[in-house]
């Protein structure tokens, strides 16, 4: 099993796989580390992708936790080795405080990942609760451990979710629609 975290300066998420499932969540200033000591997932190991200002902050908290065995720190991927992290992950959370729009939640959608968001960002305009994904508070981390647990022992709400944001993706927020909706707005410019 692993998890995958992609680090910046900007979000820190993991993706994280018990058995032939994955899921990802955000590392920041929630405290979400110990997740890889789940009971549900005790074989889960978190891999963190990416070089971001909370690296060390963040391999400090590994070595604090004791969870050295069950985290790896890769550095930066390219954009291939990333897509291919989200092929294989089985869902995708970003409970955050500070996510602007959320374009991590399209990408995971592009990928028909279920998502995770919070409900103290605009995680709100791209996640449905209970159609794409779940939105919940941040500082409750047992709710979002249970989130994560229950998509994770849920095959069928995991893919229906996934699905359901793939499809919200492609009529809300794809080129096409981008395009269109742009096209409105300069047409009702151009007549004044």
């Amino acid at each position: 099993m692993f998890a995958i975290c992609r680090c910046s300066a900007i979000n820190r998420t993991a993706t994280f796989k018990t058995g032939k499932t994955k899921f990802s969540v955000e590392l920041g200033r929630t405290p979400l580390l110990p997740l890889a000591e789940l009971g549900e997932v005790p074989d889960a190991q978190l891999v963190i992708v990416g070089e971001g200002n909370d690296v060390i902050r963040l391999k400090g908290l590994v070595d604090q936790l004791g969870i050295g065995r069950s985290v790896l720190f890769t550095g930066r991927v390219d954009d291939p080795t990333l897509d291919g992290i989200y092929e294989r992950a089985a869902l995708f959370a970003l409970p955050s405080r500070a996510e602007g729009f959320g374009i991590v939640y399209l990408e995971a959608m592009s990928h028909r990942l279920a998502c995770i968001g919070s409900i103290h960002d605009a995680a709100g305009e791209i996640v449905v609760h209970g159609e794409t994904g779940f939105l919940v508070n941040q500082d409750d981390v047992s709710d979002l451990a249970a989130k994560v647990v229950d998509l994770l022992r849920d095959s069928n709400l995991r893919q229906r979710f996934g699905q359901n944001g793939y499809d919200r993706l492609q009529a809300k927020f794809s080129c096409n629609r981008f395009e269109d909706r742009m096209a409105g707005l300069l047409d009702k410019l151009a007549a004044g």
